[in-house]
């Protein structure tokens, strides 16, 4: 409150002038006509993301022109940062504190609209923006998408190509968030090698070894490293190989004996072409070239199984000789094929033997040793070899041994 103290003098007109004097006080009472002042129009202010709760952060400042509990000011955080509760501040001095523990990868900055109010009545107030930059601290490890990272390569791929890109992300900033990348470990470690660019976040993966999809390593495996000293992650990382149609199908002469005895024509397939392909995702067509007008085979041109036409279930022997082609897409090989249709009798049958053979298979039988079964026996007999029929091979349960009923004549 202002004080002003006037003299007042009143004096008449006569003669001689009579006058008085007085002394006046008017006090003059202040009203809240003025809001508070900030002294800086924006505050900034950094902090670590690791400081204790509690830790001063700045302080804010703020005059009122009023007098008096118009000119007393205290301090509030607007109610929205409040709410938030990241930061307090006291309400006489103005001191920002934190109120919480602070996580830089979750919140990088933050904007506190900061009060400053009077004690007036009714109170007139003012704000002001504080921005706090959260200064990183290595906290966070680097982080792969995943825990098991997949890759495909194709078999024969040169040594040194590349398998495939490896990131893992850090939320840190700066030298905090640079990634050093290292193969740690697994059992095919030394089949790799990685490279890094300086600068670049990611790295890759490199074959340091010949991959073949027909050898027995289809699947690579090894541990990766991607570190922020001295925080790291590991991954897996598991590396299958692909096929590449490298190899051509395989395809010999093969002779396809049919034994016609009565009531007993197969009606459905009855084998498959004897191909091989050592590319296992190759998709063989398979064809009869030549020798077959009479369709006496059918060949389904997928799958490669063979069924004999209805037309061959007659009493007459046949012999027919044919050629075929399997062609995995880009390699094709020819093979003959002969049909040989022989008439077994009940008299056959009944004359027949069994003979039999320790240790034996019949795939192994029937190739490649029945040639030179039915050669010796036709030594032992003698007879001519064309007089041998094998009318059937068969696999005990118990036991790997074979049965061949074998009949033999001699032509006169």
């Amino acid at each position: 409150m202002r004080r002003y103290l006037l003299t007042v003098t009143a004096r008449d007109g006569g003669a001689p002038p009579l006058s008085d004097t007085t002394d006046v006080e008017i006090s003059v009472v202040d009203v809240n006509d003025n809001a508070p002042q900030f002294k800086q129009q924006l505050y900034s202010a950094t902090i670590v993301e690791d400081a204790l709760v509690g830790t001063s952060v700045t302080q804010v400042s703020a005059t009122d022109a009023d007098v008096g509990l118009n000119g007393r000011v205290h301090y509030e955080l607007d109610p929205k940062d409040r709410e938030e509760g990241s930061f307090v501040i006291d309400p006489a001095s103005g001191v920002i504190r934190t109120n919480k523990a602070l996580d830089r990868e979750s919140v990088a900055f933050y904007n506190l609209k900061t009060l400053a109010i009077d004690g007036g009545s009714p109170p007139m107030s003012s704000s002001v923006i504080v921005h706090v930059k959260i200064e990183d601290i290595n906290d966070s490890p680097p982080q792969f998408s995943s825990d098991c990272l997949t890759f495909y390569i194709a078999e024969n791929s040169p040594v040194g190509s590349t398998v495939g890109e490896v990131y893992a992300r850090d939320p840190d900033e700066g030298g905090n968030a640079q990634v050093h990348y290292s193969i740690k470990g697994g059992d095919d470690a030394a089949s790799f090698t990685l490279e890094t660019r300086q600068g670049s976040p990611r790295a890759h993966l490199v074959t340091a070894a010949e991959l073949d999809y027909e050898s027995s390593r289809k699947k690579y495996e090894l541990v990766l490293r991607a570190a922020s000293p001295p925080l790291w992650n590991d991954a897996r990382i598991e590396i299958l190989v692909t096929d590449v149609n490298d190899n051509a199908p395989v395809l010999k002469d093969f002779h396809i004996i049919f034994n016609n005895y009565k009531d007993c024509f197969p009606v459905g397939p009855f084998g498959k072409v004897p191909a091989f392909d050592a590319d296992v995702t190759d998709k063989l067509q398979y064809r009869i070239l030549s020798g077959n007008n009479a369709n006496l085979v059918l060949l389904n041109e997928t799958s490669g199984e063979l069924t004999l036409s209805p037309q061959l279930n007659t009493n007459v022997p046949k012999i027919a000789t044919m050629e075929v082609s399997v062609n995995d897409g880009v390699n094709e090989v020819k093979a003959v094929m002969q049909l040989s249709v022989r008439l077994i009798t009940e008299q056959m049958l009944l004359n027949s033997i069994t003979v039999r053979l320790n240790d034996m298979s019949t795939e192994r039988f029937l190739s490649p040793l029945l040639g030179f079964f039915i050669d010796g026996l036709a030594a032992i007999v003698p007879c001519p070899k064309e007089n041998i029929y094998v009318f059937s091979v068969q696999v005990r349960s118990s036991s790997s041994s074979s049965y061949a009923r074998i009949y033999t004549q001699e032509r006169v």
